[in-house]
């Protein structure tokens, strides 16, 4: 080697390759469920990095459509049946990472809104009991991945969602929500 480049060059053995961080494209599809009194259910969940409360949902199978996918992730995780209409439109999309068990996903989820049996109604200022008619929340099927960072539900009015320390996804979930009982109260009732 030339003495003008010698020392330039640094010898292999100090330049590792190392593995580029590598992301797995992942699609998902989640239910805001919202019961008769505005309030949203919302899992705890475990991953690498923390902990947060997101809407049940998950990964979307390769022959489901995102419709399909958000009703049966939401059975799996909470116990309940209610289905997203074949062509419901997602309220929205958000893109996301997070690992698990040394994996990152790259994950881009489709929230769908779901309303509850009840007429929406707000809160009275000291709070409303828990309606009757809310459904026991329990996973039917829960994969083994959410066997492991799952660490429970609520349910969330959309006052404490605005007021949590705790990490939501999607952080703008109570102006969602919020959206979503505003154009319910403006709607008109069709059975009226």
């Amino acid at each position: 080697m030339s003495e003008e480049f010698a020392d330039r060059v640094e010898p292999l053995d100090s330049h590792r390759c190392q593995p580029a961080a590598v992301s797995v494209p992942r699609v998902g599809a989640r239910v805001v469920l919202i019961d008769s009194v505005g309030s949203v259910l919302l899992i705890h969940e475990r991953i690498e990095g923390g902990e947060h409360w997101i809407t049940p949902g998950g990964g979307v199978e390769p022959t489901e459509t995102l419709q399909q996918a958000a009703s049966r992730e939401l059975f799996e995780e909470t116990g309940i049946g209610v289905q997203v209409a074949p062509h419901a439109e997602a309220l929205c999309s958000t893109q996301r990472l997070w690992g698990w068990e040394g994996v990152t996903y790259d994950q881009v989820d489709h929230f769908f809104l779901l309303w509850l049996a009840g007429e929406p109604r707000a809160r009275g200022a000291e709070g409303d009991s828990v309606p009757s008619g809310r459904p026991v929340v329990a996973p039917a099927a829960p994969t083994p991945m959410e066997t492991q960072t799952r660490l429970g539900h609520r349910w969330w009015s959309t006052a404490e969602l605005r007021s949590t320390t705790e990490t939501i996804v999607p952080a703008d979930l109570a102006d969602i929500v919020a959206a979503a009982l505003e154009r319910a109260a403006r709607s008109p009732r069709l059975d009226a």
